[in-house]
């Protein structure tokens, strides 16, 4: 079956990973491969927090509360690194020279990841058949019917009658917005999903750790772009076993977290990026997601 169908949720949820984190790293200064490797993290930070507060403001979750509640999340953060902190990061000057290495090796890797992927998946709206998948499926649901995204609320799902309790459904959240964006049934979006986030959180932040790790060497980033699509075990191997979305979604934004890391404790190849308390403040909006 074609895959045609599916490109307006890819597409969505692309822009859901990727636009809210570019805007608010734009505006606070941070420029290249950080920016670029940092969006992800960035985005599910400010619409997961929005998926909480958002039911205590008795607003749904929807696209156009999740953009508002981003904007001016993101505001403050903006105004936290520039007024607050003043932050001037300190991006490599031989960035511009190391970027069409980096878009090999990014379009490398996703090709190979999404390839895989999608021929693992077959047609865009099958869904996998193992055991875990009945409640993520349904948790997905279960937001579009009752339009609350809370990961103090999902619980209700299997248990209706019982009290708050904590389940970190920030995949669900988003899956969700990205159905909403385009009508797409919830196997569909799952899957469109999971393609964007392979095809942005993972590459991008294992290119950002080979720096921190190797320094500016074009060869290296280009044998990471190889690497990454060969890594058997992670992250793609747990749209596999379970499923366990969330933890391949948490997985995969282990690379930045190593990264920004290594930059803070100032032991990586690549030279710190700005000073302790902006970076500090990075660590946490990127642990969060």
């Amino acid at each position: 079956m074609s895959w045609i169908p599916a490109f307006p949720t890819i597409i969505a949820s692309v822009a859901i990973l990727m636009l809210p984190g570019l805007v608010v790293g734009w505006f606070s200064r941070l420029r290249g491969l950080w920016l670029w490797a940092a969006a992800p993290a960035v985005s599910t930070t400010l619409l997961c927090s929005g998926s909480i507060v958002l039911p205590w403001l008795g607003r749904s979750w929807s696209p156009r509360a999740a953009a508002v509640f981003a904007a001016v999340f993101g505001a403050v953060v903006v105004a936290l690194f520039r007024f607050v902190l003043r932050t001037r990061f300190d991006i490599l000057p031989s960035e511009a020279g190391l970027r069409w290495p980096a878009v090999t090796a990014w379009a490398f890797c996703t090709a190979v990841l999404v390839a895989v992927t999608v021929n693992g998946i077959g047609a865009p709206e099958n869904f996998s058949q193992t055991f875990d998948n009945v409640f993520h499926l349904n948790a997905v649901a279960f937001i579009g019917d009752t339009g609350n995204a809370s990961a103090f609320e999902i619980a209700k799902l299997t248990s209706p009658d019982g009290g708050q309790s904590f389940y970190p459904n920030g995949w669900h959240a988003l899956v969700q917005l990205a159905q909403q964006f385009t009508g797409a049934s919830v196997p569909l979006a799952i899957n469109a999903f999971n393609l964007a986030a392979l095809a942005t959180v993972w590459p991008l932040g294992i290119l950002l750790l080979s720096r921190q790790i190797t320094g500016s060497s074009r060869a290296a980033i280009l044998a990471t772009g190889v690497l990454a699509a060969g890594f058997p075990a992670f992250p793609v191997n747990l749209l596999n076993y379970g499923v366990l979305y969330p933890f391949f979604f948490g997985i995969a934004f282990v690379p930045l977290t190593l990264a920004v890391v290594l930059n803070l404790l100032g032991v990586a190849r690549e030279r710190r990026i700005t000073t302790f308390a902006p970076l500090t403040l990075l660590l946490v909006g990127v642990v969060f997601a």
